[in-house]
């Protein structure tokens, strides 16, 4: 049977074979029974395990019980003896008592000190220390701290300063300290467990004394090793994970059993380093914070069950191996009819198959005989499905066609539009068109896929909120904008349009422009409001739920299919009105009224903003952009092209200023400048204002650090020469250029940059000044004042003084008095 088993053909051992089928259908049926021992033989050493491990716990609880009670009698000692009144008074002691006060110490040692000791408690020795006299009274002997360490009880491996900090100094409470050997004359080297109440009871901080009682370990380990008969180990573990004992002296825990220590109680499996399976079962003491762990290899537990596991695995070989066989020779058996069907399906098609598809000698016996049958369905299914892939492809260039009005609406037919899988209920239509705004913080970018995601987002959402009441149809214009065709019924059908939303509203009413008007029993305005009320619900979705902005374009209700590119117009008009009003934005065409179709920008405004930038005034600048803003996008409404206009001649009044000034841009502005690459990518005006304020300050902002520390020294010298020499009528533009070696051109050209106007105007100004002061003195005459700010006659003062002031100075005088001026002495007043 072997060697025919070794000629079956190739095809047999395809995995997708119906051989391969029937032969892993009879394994599974075999192996079902073996499974269900398997599972059995699992469940019963769980059992056992389970078993032990109640028994381990069980032992544990004895083991807590018996050490609780010990450890309580070890407490009731302790109570005993530091709630004993006669030991406050010896914790005061300083050393220096009087021999009666050293009498009541060695009395009190022998009277409750000494009760305890070797009376069947854990008990073996107990010392009270008195820290302010640095004194041990123990149950045999009275001596200082450091005698006491050296000679009495030496604890191994402790200095003696170690032990002072730890047992002595620190504050316990109840507390229990790891076994550690001690070494005494009377009965040599022994382990103990030190218990350690600090003194006084309530005090946490001034700690004067200790009570220590030294607790025999031997006991207790020897009730750790009797639990741990049989080959386990015990250990007591403090809450902190340290070691207090082990049934075995010189054995500890690992620190990975000791992570696993949680809870009261508790039990969970190990392996150790060698890979030795052990049970580990923990309890909490209820007397103390210790925990008693019991550590039992599980090998010992199940030791009677491992002959039966070697049995149980010989066995299932054997059934293995048995079944197998029998499996094998069963399917092959019953498999060879489909065979013989499935060769001569192959030799009838030939070799090989389809490219890019699987060969025949490589498909399963089924999957070959579906695969013949199915051959003209799915060539018939191709071809359907190719012709119905590019429908939407049809579509789209449809609706594209009809948005830019070139679709003749006689050429459109009903079976045109079924076709394209498209009905219109009506010849009432609406478009809406839909700008996309900043998508990053829907997906993170604004990379292709996700503005892909964005319109499928919104073509599904407009879909829905036009279902049931109207029709609407969506097509894709460019990435960032959506057009929506609306056709509306003509029966007053309001349900589905914004179901469940109407966060904003319906909106106001309003009349019908062209084309609108009464429609079968009722206004188109009930349309209008269903479509708004569409527009502001798809706006709020957008935002609220996928965080993206939306402006949305609303035309007017026409009707005719020939109307639609109309319609289009209206709506692109409508959401280019976004530039005025704003992004996210449901803006009507019908609303589009008033709009004026001018700017104000006149040359004086110009000129003034020009002064400003070139004296860097960046105050004066924002205010004069901040004016013009105001007045064109605040108080009055412009059309969008000429609010485009507007920015786009500031544009050329600062390029005039870089042209005027011989400044390069590249000096000043960092990065590419061209300005008006960067307002036609502004969406809004608030954009473009942000835009255009930003070039202006940043000029302003050069200028003015333009002028250099020298220029503003040598203006503020001139200003106090003309100060102090104001007086002198020989004072003139060529007598200051002198003074200051430069050329009277230079100096007028630099004072009128500087300052803002011309030397002689400011001279005037200033002899003006402070002839306004010298007139309040009425002891003083007009010529007398003149001669003083540095007129040779009083004609040439009158002069300058009504042109800089627009009175004479007599005049200006006769107010003075009139308003009061007290007079002053003419030595004092033309300082």
């Amino acid at each position: 049977m072997i060697p025919k088993l070794i000629r079956l053909p190739s095809t047999v051992w395809n995995r997708k074979s119906v051989f391969l089928t029937l032969l892993s259908s009879y394994l599974l049926i075999f192996l079902l029974p073996v499974t269900i021992g398997v599972v059995l033989y699992s469940k019963v050493e769980g059992m056992m395990v389970e078993h032990a491990e109640r028994a381990n716990t069980a032992l544990l609880d004895q083991l807590r019980q018996t050490l609780d009670v010990r450890l309580r009698e070890v407490e009731h000692a302790s109570q005993r003896i530091t709630l004993n009144p006669k030991l406050q008074g010896l914790l005061n002691s300083d050393g220096s008592e009087a021999p009666e006060d050293a009498y009541k110490m060695v009395e009190f040692m022998k009277d409750h000190l000494a009760q305890d000791r070797g009376r069947g408690t854990l008990i073996s020795d107990a010392y009270l220390y008195f820290g302010r006299s640095d004194t041990i009274l123990s149950s045999t002997a009275r001596t200082d701290s450091r005698t006491f360490f050296d000679r009495i009880y030496p604890v191994e491996g402790m200095s003696y300063e170690d032990w002072t900090r730890q047992v002595l100094e620190s504050y316990h409470y109840r507390s229990y300290l790891p076994a550690r050997r001690i070494s005494s004359s009377d009965v040599g080297s022994r382990s103990v467990l030190t218990y350690v109440q600090s003194l006084p009871l309530v005090e946490t901080k001034d700690i004067k004394g200790a009570l220590v009682l030294l607790l025999d370990a031997a006991p207790v380990r020897a009730m750790l090793s009797q639990a741990a008969a049989g080959g386990g180990r015990v250990f007591i573990v403090s809450e902190g994970g340290e070691l207090v004992l082990s049934s075995k002296e010189g054995e500890a825990p690992g620190g990975a059993l000791l992570e696993r220590l949680g809870g009261t109680a508790g039990r969970f499996e190990q392996t150790d380093e060698s890979g030795r399976e052990h049970i580990v079962t923990y309890a909490r003491s209820e007397q103390t914070t210790w925990r008693y762990v019991l550590v039992l290899p599980k090998d010992l537990v199940l030791q009677s069950l491992q002959t039966l596991k070697a049995w149980a695995l010989g066995l299932l070989l054997l059934c293995l191996l048995g079944g197998g066989l029998a499996a094998y020779r069963m399917a092959y058996r019953n498999s060879s009819p489909i065979r013989e069907l499935a060769r001569f399906i192959r030799s009838s098609r030939g070799a090989g198959g389809t490219p890019g598809e699987p060969r025949d000698d490589e498909l399963g016996e089924f999957e070959l005989i579906r695969e013949t049958i199915e051959v003209s369905r799915e060539e018939e299914r191709r071809l359907r499905d190719t012709v119905a892939g590019q429908t939407p492809v049809l579509r789209a260039n449809f609706l594209q066609r009809l948005l830019r009005g070139e679709v003749d609406p006689e050429a459109v037919t009903p079976e045109s539009l079924r076709f394209m899988q498209m009905r219109f209920v009506s010849d009432l239509f609406a478009v809406l068109y839909v700008r996309i705004g900043d998508i990053r913080e829907f997906g993170g970018d604004a990379s292709e896929r996700q503005w892909a995601l964005v319109r499928f987002i919104v073509t599904n959402v407009c879909r829905d909120l036009l279902a049931g009441a109207h029709h609407g149809y969506t097509v894709e214009l460019d990435r960032t904008t959506m057009g929506v065709i609306v056709n509306f019924r003509r029966e007053e059908v309001r349900e589905g349009m914004g179901a469940g939303a109407g966060q904003e509203g319906s909106g106001p009413q309003r009349d019908g422009g062209e084309g609108a008007g009464p429609v079968s029993g009722f206004s188109s305005a009930s349309l209008e409001d269903d479509l708004l009320e569409a527009a502001v619900t798809l706006q709020h979705v957008m935002r609220s739920r996928f965080k993206v902005p939306l402006t949305l374009g609303i035309s007017r209700i026409h009707e005719g299919l020939g109307r639609i590119g109309e319609c289009a117009l209206e709506a692109a008009r409508a959401a280019d009105h976004r530039i005025v009003s704003g992004a996210e934005t449901v803006i009507r065409f019908a609303d589009l009224q008033g709009e004026a179709h001018h700017y104000h920008y006149p040359i004086e405004l110009e000129v003034q903003l020009m002064g400003a930038v070139k004296s860097g005034d960046a105050e004066g600048v924002h205010r004069l952009l901040q004016s013009i803003y105001a007045l064109h996008f605040g108080s009055r409404r412009i059309t969008p092209e000429m609010g485009r206009c507007l920015f786009f001649n500031m544009v050329s009044t600062l390029l005039k200023i870089l042209n005027g000034m011989s400044l390069q841009p590249a000096d000043i502005f960092p990065g590419d400048f061209d300005p008006f690459r960067k307002l036609s990518q502004c969406e809004t005006a608030e954009e473009m204002h942000a835009e255009i304020s930003g070039l202006f300050l940043t000029l302003c902002r050069y200028m003015k650090a333009r002028s250099s520390d020298h220029s503003q020294l040598l203006l503020q010298a001139i200003r106090d020469h003309i100060e102090e020499r104001y007086g002198d009528g020989g004072l003139s533009l060529t007598s200051m250029a002198d003074t200051f070696h430069i050329t009277p051109q230079y100096l007028s050209a630099f004072f009128k940059k500087q300052q803002g106007e011309n030397l002689t105007d400011y001279v005037a100004k200033v002899r003006v000044g402070h002839a306004q002061r010298l007139l309040r003195d009425k002891r003083l005459t007009v010529t007398q004042i003149a001669h003083q700010v540095g007129y040779a006659a009083d004609i040439g003062l009158i002069r300058v003084f009504k042109k800089v002031t627009g009175t004479t100075p007599g005049k200006y005088r006769e107010t003075m008095e009139e308003e009061g001026a007290v007079p002053q002495d003419h030595r004092t007043g033309s300082k």
